[in-house]
């Protein structure tokens, strides 16, 4: 109660000196505030949603162009034999302290964007 009311007065003392002494109109002074706060928050968080799903859409790019069969096959064995040679080294490095391992979880990611989707604009440097 006391806090409402002397965070209302100090509100309405600022709208208008005239009144700030006046406690009835305090408590609708600090209501008044605090729809006003959600107002600007809720129009900042619409705005905000709204640039996000316009972005989710694309730029309209284009769709990276199809690999051929050829291609297709070289980037099987470049992630394959990749992802064979960081397994045989966390192999290793567990064999000689087992507290340690290696994960390769974030490396199969990377490999599938290096290898198949080199022309898509996800794997391009920035």
């Amino acid at each position: 109660g006391s806090f409402l009311r002397e965070r209302g007065e100090k509100i309405q003392h600022s709208d208008d000196v005239t009144n700030a002494t006046s406690s009835n109109t305090a408590p609708d002074s600090f209501a008044a505030t605090i729809r006003q706060s959600i107002l600007k928050c809720w129009t900042v968080a619409k705005r905000n949603t709204i640039t996000i799903i316009r972005k989710c859409k694309g730029a309209n790019n284009e769709p990276p162009p199809p690999m051929s069969a050829f291609e297709s096959l070289w980037s099987f064995l470049g992630c394959f034999m990749s992802l064979l040679m960081l397994l045989n080294f966390s192999n290793a490095i567990t064999k000689q302290n087992p507290a340690l391992s290696l994960v390769t979880g974030p490396f199969g990611a990377l490999m599938t964007l290096q290898y198949n989707l080199t022309a898509a604009p996800a794997s391009q440097p920035r």
